[in-house]
């Protein structure tokens, strides 16, 4: 093979259909004598072919053939991304196998197209009275691409079936045993293929089959739409550079949702289109916009539906505002109580701690602690805090240093 493709791409002035018939098995009708449905897909093609060669054909390229090639690379690596990301849930390898199956009935169906193809074209070729020496140019170029596509497939099918035998669990599907697990995982492939396709699935009634190839088509439908996830990108940056203001916050919420259920199903079905990086891009816009505060109080927005890179992404960013408070940084806070800027930091960050040692996941989810935090990263925000939850200076007579957040209360 090696000697084939340095002759191919060095030699000069070579017949590339003769060079590669030293090499390649080449598909003739004989072949598919018993085969009726390949007969017929055969004499659709010639007369695909027949019919544009009679057209105004300068190059191969005017004969508009499929890609083929380009569809088989596709498969390929789809294959390729579901065997390396396999997980050790028997759900998931119980709809990769299935999907690795449905990917290789497409792939083989490619296959009989391209030899169909290589078919028709050898016997018009064989006709050498039919059309001039342009048109069989470029009926010749056409098959070269057609016979390079065999050569391709000659080498990758055995070594695609193999990896697949070696890496996906194959077992015998257990409906009683799977069925509740199977039809969740399929309800949520189901909204993930409205989202992108903005239409409903036509269900065969198989919860398996219809998983599997709505998972399919939808990494089919990323796989081809290249520009999908930076479109996506670029609305998040134009959302993460606009000011929030109480006025905008629930638009920008409202676009940001669908972006984020955009970046999630790209993530899972793409190859490597959106990465975790991204992720936290979003997330970090996203934090910045639920918690936005005109002085009220703020529903946290962390619970069971939270993804471990959502929450991670969150942590880190309250554990750096708790930082600031431990080292004495926070400049609102310093603003706010100047000289008895220490001992407030000291105050707010004993009630968030708690007497124990700071739960990130619990002061996202807590209300009070939530709100107390995010009230310390924005100017005055511990004024509107304490008067929504009513911290009267006549409750808290030992805490006399805090007098500037009591000033709602001195006006009442």
């Amino acid at each position: 093979m090696f000697e084939f493709l340095k002759n191919l791409f060095n030699r000069k002035n070579v017949d590339t259909v003769n060079l590669v018939n030293k090499y390649v098995s080449i598909p003739t009708r004989e072949m598919y004598a018993k085969d009726a449905n390949m007969l017929k897909l055969i004499e659709e093609e010639k007369d695909n072919y027949t019919s544009l060669i009679k057209g105004n054909v300068l190059t191969s390229m005017d004969l508009d053939h499929a890609d083929i090639s380009e569809e088989l690379n596709m498969y390929v690596n789809l294959i390729s991304n579901i065997i390396s990301n396999q997980t050790n849930i028997d759900i998931f390898y119980l709809i990769n196998a299935h999907k690795c199956k449905l990917y290789l009935e497409n792939y083989f169906e490619l296959e009989r197209i391209n030899n169909a193809k290589i078919i028709a074209i050898t016997e018009i070729l064989n006709n050498l009275s039919i059309f001039n020496k342009r048109k069989r140019d470029a009926l010749k170029s056409e098959l070269s691409i057609l016979v390079l596509n065999k050569a391709t497939i000659d080498g990758q099918k055995v070594s695609l079936i193999k990896e697949i035998n070696n890496n996906i669990k194959m077992y015998q599907y257990d409906a009683n045993q799977e069925k509740e697990d199977l039809l969740s995982r399929k309800e949520q492939v189901k909204k993930d293929y409205e989202f992108i396709f903005k239409s409903t699935y036509n269900e065969t009634g198989d919860a398996l089959e219809d998983t599997a190839i709505m998972e399919n088509k939808i990494e089919e439908y990323i796989y081809k739409h290249k520009t999908l996830a930076s479109s996506y990108k670029s609305e998040l940056e134009m959302i993460s550079n606009t000011k929030v203001s109480k006025e905008n916050k629930d638009d920008l919420i409202e676009k940001l949702e669908k972006i984020e259920q955009a970046y999630l199903i790209i993530y899972e079905y793409g190859i490597k289109d959106i990465n975790e990086s991204d992720l936290q891009g979003l997330y970090t816009t996203k934090y910045r916009l639920y918690s936005y505060s005109n002085g009220e109080i703020i529903e946290p927005f962390v619970n069971e539906n939270t993804n471990q890179i959502e929450l991670d992404c969150y942590s880190n960013i309250v554990s750096k505002d708790i930082e600031k408070l431990i080292m004495g940084k926070n400049e609102h806070i310093n603003s706010l109580f100047k000289e008895d800027s220490i001992n407030a930091s000291i105050l707010i960050k004993e009630i968030i701690r708690n007497g124990k040692e700071f739960d990130l996941v619990n002061v996202l989810k807590d209300k009070f602690l939530f709100n107390l935090l995010n009230s310390t990263t924005y100017e005055n925000g511990l004024i509107p805090f304490f008067r929504n939850y009513l911290v009267a200076t006549n409750l808290y007579k030992d805490v006399n240093f805090c007098n500037p957040v009591f000033l709602w209360d001195k006006h009442n």
